[in-house]
């Protein structure tokens, strides 16, 4: 497993420091590069790809939608499977509301609809997700 972490700051890439302690390879960047490369961490993710067995890849990915909706864009360009967990606040958390919705595809995938983050959420398969 590889880590492949970004923030603005070093101070934003909590917790980093402890997946070295259960065996997981992370590697950092940073917007002001105060702490491993200066950039994005979309641009290591094109970067790491080549250099992986993709025959055995798969991309997990959480954070600020932006930043998801462009990892999503990569693996759809690079035909690699690509699981993301939603973050949104949530109203009431009971599905009432409204206010922590996702396009998605209908099940014929020929049109798309709401779903409720909190209640069919919070992870999504990128196949599944309608972008902007």
């Amino acid at each position: 497993m590889i880590l492949l972490f970004g923030g603005r700051t070093q101070s934003m890439l909590y917790g980093i420091d402890d997946f070295a302690q259960v065996g997981v390879e992370a590697h950092a960047v940073t917007e002001d590069g105060s702490r491993g490369r200066k950039g994005l961490v979309t641009h290591l993710l094109e970067e790491w790809i080549p250099r992986l067995d993709r025959s055995s890849l798969q991309v997990y990915t959480c954070g600020p939608d932006r930043m998801m909706e462009a990892v999503v864009r990569i693996a759809r360009r690079e035909k690699l499977p690509c699981e993301l967990s939603m973050e949104r606040h949530m109203g009431c958390a009971l599905g009432a509301c409204g206010a922590c919705v996702t396009k998605v595809l209908t099940d014929d995938g020929k049109d798309w609809r709401y779903s409720r983050i909190c209640m069919e959420g919070p992870t999504y398969d990128e196949k599944c997700l309608v972008l902007e």
